[in-house]
């Protein structure tokens, strides 16, 4: 877009030559009326080539110079004065206007960033809530340009100047992260020395429900640590395949048996309570309907015309009233069928969790079966290798006597008679063998 040109024109039926200069920020336009005299072709080449060289330019004596405030409407044409070229005065008053708005806003943006430059040489650290300030005033800047109320050509400098604060800002933000990456890198050690110990815990399978609530807790003070986005995303992702590993052990093993028996008596407890208050609800919304028709024979028995009023605004107030509970009911009711769904769900998962504890405690039938057999089979070697009588000498004397002895079998009175005999004659026979004083004993 031009910001100035010359015209030939007539004024005073005279023809002359018209200059036409914005002056954007002050929003001011320089018009010269140049005498008819001065006025020629050569004149005008040597205007415009003074403008595109940026040197003076002396013109004619009796040139007319007006300073006139922009307006964005009217003629920028003085009064009396006709063009030839219409065309370009025409595009100068469209676009003008323009140039003046944003000329105007321009000022404005390079008022801001210059004194967001002030707070940016003066900082010794990265300030967040500045560089957002940077960002946000830049974004404005990029709008405005995007909806072509901001020339490209007034961007420029604009552009020099977040430049600079941005490239500042990162400077300070490049040596803020080196320190925070050291910090990060102590903080990221503690939380891999307890998560080492967290893995030991897992293979040794002690203590497996406290140890997930470990993790929990490793996992919320992990989310408010400070420290650099690479270490908190390690870390997240070690916690993670932890978590999984120790609810996978926990599942296998059944540790969670006692967690689910424990949620599984407050939820019984809660449906209890529930179940109460669904009969309670029930009866009154039975008794609002008994009330309801109550009212109802009320009214059609009414002797005037203010009975059956009454009767039919209380008739309508019990109606509200059966409504509201009527609805409060089959919410009590949805709530009910939804905790007897969990409950299902937790019952079974508290029987599994169950037996395969069983299963980790107690050895199983079949492993039983084989201890027995092997131990019958034990005892048929030891019975295959043991002497039998008048085969070999081997064994203890006891041994031998009770081979010679035989088989026990049972006392008979014949037994007993015979070994009282005995006893008799050893008696007879010590009695003279003895000395005197000596008994047999």
């Amino acid at each position: 877009m031009r910001d100035r040109f010359i015209t030939w024109g007539t004024l005073d039926e005279a023809r002359r030559l018209f200059t036409f200069e914005l002056e954007a920020e002050d929003a001011h336009i320089i018009r010269r009326t140049l005498p008819a005299e001065g006025s020629s072709e050569a004149m005008m080449q040597t205007v415009i080539n003074a403008w595109m060289q940026h040197t003076t330019i002396d013109f004619p004596e009796g040139t007319t110079r007006e300073r006139i405030p922009f307006a964005a409407t009217g003629s920028i044409v003085p009064e009396g004065a006709e063009v030839e070229d219409k065309v370009l005065v025409a595009s100068a008053e469209r676009e003008w206007p323009f140039a003046v708005v944003s000329s105007l806003m321009s000022r404005q943006f390079r008022g801001e960033l210059e004194e967001l430059r002030d707070v940016v040489d003066g900082l010794e650290a990265f300030d967040d809530n500045l560089y957002e300030r940077i960002k946000a005033t830049w974004a404005k800047i990029q709008n405005e340009v995007s909806e072509k109320a901001l020339l490209h050509e007034h961007l420029g400098s604009l552009r020099t100047l977040s430049d600079e604060m941005f490239a500042r800002m990162k400077q300070l933000r490049r040596g803020e992260n080196r320190q925070r990456n050291n910090e990060s890198k102590g903080v990221k050690k503690e939380y891999v020395a307890e998560l080492a110990q967290a893995q030991t815990q897992l293979e040794e399978k002690r203590d497996l429900r406290k140890l997930f609530n470990q993790l929990r807790n490793i996992q919320d003070r992990l989310n408010k640590a400070s420290m650099s986005r690479e270490d908190r995303d390690a870390l997240r992702k070690r916690l993670d395949e932890l978590f999984k590993a120790t609810k996978s052990e926990i599942n296998a093993t059944g540790a969670n048996a006692g967690v689910l028996s424990s949620k599984r008596a407050g939820l019984e407890s809660r449906l209890k309570g529930l179940e109460g208050a669904i009969h309670r609800m029930r009866y009154s919304v039975e008794r609002d309907n008994k009330d309801m028709w109550y009212e109802g024979q009320r009214a059609d028995r009414a002797n005037n015309q203010l009975a059956e009023q009454l009767a039919m605004a209380k008739l309508t107030m019990i109606g509200d009233k059966a409504k509201s509970k009527a609805a409060r009911l089959d919410d009590m009711l949805a709530t009910e069928a939804e905790l007897r769904k969990k409950l299902t769900k937790l019952i079974d998962a508290e029987e599994r969790a169950q037996a395969k504890r069983k299963e980790q405690v107690a050895p199983s039938h079949a492993a039983l079966v084989g201890s027995t057999d092997e131990g019958k089979a034990k005892q048929a070697k030891r019975a295959k290798t043991r002497p039998r009588d008048g085969e070999g000498m081997e064994g203890s004397g006891d041994d031998r006597q009770r081979r010679d002895r035989g088989p026990r079998g049972p006392v008979s009175f014949k037994m007993v008679k015979d070994a009282a005999a005995v006893l008799g004659a050893v008696a007879k026979v010590g009695s003279d063998v003895l000395p005197t004083g000596t008994t047999a004993e």
